[in-house]
């Protein structure tokens, strides 16, 4: 079983990802497609998820019915992980002092009530 999925591999798979076929439940309780599964196996990214969850326990985020959730990733390992209410309101943000995650600038995925979504999914 492969486990390293180049930049392009995994933009190719994403780009097939259209609506959802079945939806997966995190242990937190929220919801997330088969796209946002796909984006996790192939970059090894199921933290990224986590991350996402972790944050719903809190009411700034909890009143919050949609999200948009970006990771910026930089060439030097570290990414920033902000979420946004998707008209540029900052919700908050948490910094990754290293990460190999594969896709480098930015990825968005957004929170649809309980579910995490690729945009091109929605």
């Amino acid at each position: 079983m492969k486990t390293k999925y180049t930049a392009a591999e995994i933009n190719a798979a994403l780009a097939q990802c259209y609506g959802t076929s079945q939806y997966f439940k995190h242990i937190f309780g929220m919801l997330y497609t088969d796209g946002v599964q796909t984006m996790a196996e192939m970059c090894e990214a199921y933290w990224l998820i986590d991350i996402v969850a972790s944050y719903q326990g809190e009411k700034k985020y909890a009143r919050e019915s949609f999200q948009a959730w970006t990771i910026e990733t930089t060439d030097h390992n570290t990414a920033t992980v902000t979420c946004t209410d998707g008209n540029d309101k900052f919700i908050g943000k948490q910094e990754i002092e290293y990460t190999d995650f594969p896709l480098i600038g930015k990825f968005t995925m957004w929170k649809e009530g309980n579910v995490l979504i690729l945009p091109s999914e929605h």
